[in-house]
Order: structure tokens, then sequence, then C-alpha cells
């Protein structure tokens, strides 16, 4: 763990985590070489996994922990280096302050869980979908349940930290601009996902929904002030589609043993169901929960110029 730095003891109340960046400054280049980190990090972080993923037994328990396995060695590895290259503790990163926001990541699931359950709903009775049943083992559904939610906690979490937590503190380094400290993080999280959309077809087009969704949850960090909302929102979304309702061609089908199909499996629906949903999020949430609150980010943009603008000028050369 980092030393403690000035930045542990600042005595007002920091109220979004991209305040950290000015409080504990670093130069532009060591925030850039997050970019390398988080490049390492997606070779090292399943390569730690992999003398686990030998020993696994071929079953669906087996093959569950195999692919959850890759995220708690990702976030090590990339929290670890970060925090050696910045020198900071790890929870600046992604939080704004050591103790947990339960609260918002209970109303991000909340409000992730009736959206999304609404939205299936919808597109059953329309036809969009066709939902097929098979009756799962309950002998191995006691078994796989507890796996799966602490999985699933790990890797949202470690993709949260990473794509909604320091990537945007190092474009804010950068530059103060929310379309770049969000849209930029959005973009390498739709990437990170090129690989779900390869049999849909479609090529980039068919990233656009996740693209959106990392826009929505970085959109809901920039306005908190820290990850837990899109934690709980990413999370929630995640947990359904593995636990309770999933798209019959995803390569794990969800544990109580409903899956849906698409009418018409082209990229275009793919695209438009995903889209829908998370726009009607995003209003949702601005809606019920944003639209009273003053953003943490636009405040956090605010005092970095303040600080900026403190700065004595530089003495002229001689």
């Amino acid at each position: 763990m980092p030393r403690p730095t000035e930045a542990t003891s600042v005595p007002r109340q920091v109220d979004s985590y991209l305040e950290w960046v000015t409080m504990r400054p670093a130069s532009v280049w060591r925030w850039l070489l997050l970019l390398p980190i988080f490049g390492l990090t997606l070779i090292l972080g399943p390569a730690l996994a992999l003398p686990l993923t030998l020993v696994l037994p071929d079953t669906e328990v087996g093959d569950l922990v195999a692919r959850l396995s890759q995220f708690p060695g990702t976030l090590l590895v990339f929290a670890g280096l970060a925090a050696l290259v910045l020198w900071r503790p790890v929870w600046m990163f992604a939080f704004r302050r050591r103790r947990p926001e339960w609260g918002l990541a209970g109303i991000g699931i909340a409000i992730q869980t009736v959206v999304t359950l609404l939205a299936m709903l919808a597109y059953f009775l329309i036809g969009v979908i066709e939902v097929r049943y098979e009756t799962p083992d309950l002998g191995l559904l006691l078994v796989m349940v507890p796996i799966a939610l602490v999985g699933l906690v790990v890797q949202t979490g470690t993709e949260e930290f990473i794509t909604r937590g320091a990537l945007p503190q190092m474009v804010f380094r950068i530059t103060t601009n929310p379309v770049f400290v969000i849209g930029v993080p959005a973009l390498l999280f739709a990437a990170l996902h090129y690989t779900n959309v390869e049999d849909v077809g479609g090529g980039l087009f068919a990233l656009l929904p996740y693209f959106a969704t990392g826009a929505l949850f970085g959109w809901l960090t920039w306005h908190t002030g820290s990850i837990w909302f899109a934690w709980g929102m990413h999370f929630a979304n995640n947990a359904l589609l593995s636990l309770f309702l999933g798209n019959e061609g995803d390569v794990s089908k969800p544990l109580s043993g409903l899956t849906f199909v698409f009418s018409d499996p082209s990229a275009w629906t793919f695209v438009w169901t995903d889209l829908a949903p998370t726009l009607l999020t995003g209003v949702v949430v601005w809606w019920l929960v944003l639209r009273r609150r003053p953003s943490m980010g636009r405040l956090a943009r605010a005092r970095r110029a303040e600080t900026e603008t403190a700065q004595p000028a530089p003495e002229p050369a001689r």
C-alpha cells in the first residue's frame, strides 16, 4: 500500500474522486502510463488465473469459476501498478472517501433492475423476443448462484474501477471537458466488449450499445462523484442476464433456465433493443435522482480551475 499523502489529510470535504487529481498532483506523463498499464493488465490478469483454470473440472461449476477467475487478478495488477506509478492509496482512483456508499449502489441496483425487467416484458409482449424455459438442476443452482453473485461483484467492480475510475481521472488530468472525461473511457469500454458482438455481425455498429452504456455509467460517475452508483447498475444488469433471463446465444446460459431469442436476429435488432433501455434508464435516473443534486464533476472542474488560477505565475527569465 502506498504511503499516506497530503491528499489524505486535506481538511475540507472531497465531493468527487476527480478532485484527487488536483489535490495530489502528478505529471501528465505519469498519468498517461495508465494506458500501457491497462494494456499489460489485459494480458497479466487472465494469465494469473491460468493455473487455476487448468485444474478446474470440466463442469458447469468449473466453467463458471474459470470465466470469473480472471477478474481478481486483473484488478490486483491494474490497481497495484497504478498506485505504484502515481504513489497514492488505491481507493482514490474510484472513490471520494474511504467508506462505502451503499445507498448509491442500492439505488443503482433498484433502478436498473426495474427498467431491465420492464423492457424485457415489453419486448416479449410485442413479439421482439421469444422466451424459452428449461428446468434447471436445483442442487446445482444452490452452488452456482452464490459463486455467480460474488464473481459478478468482482467482475463489475473491476470494470468500473478501471473504466469509470482511474481512466477518467487520467483524462481529467489532461482536460476537464466532460465530453472527453466521459467519452474516452466509454470508447475503451466498448472496445473491451468486441468479442461479445462478433456473432451478431454489424461490425463496429454493434458496439454502439456498449458505448452508450459506458457513456451512461460515466455520466453517472461524473454527477455522483464516485463509481458506486454506476457499479450498482452494472452489477444489476449483469446479474439479471446471468441469473434470470439471458440471450440463448450467449456463452453461458442464465442459471434460472430462462433464455430469450430475437424474432429478427439482426445487428439492428440487437442494437436498438439494447439502446432503448439505456436511454430510458438515463431519463429515469436524471428525473428521480440527479435533477435536484449538484453535479460533483462540475464542482471538481470549477475547483480545479480555481486551484490553477491561484497558483503563482512563474518568474520571468533573466
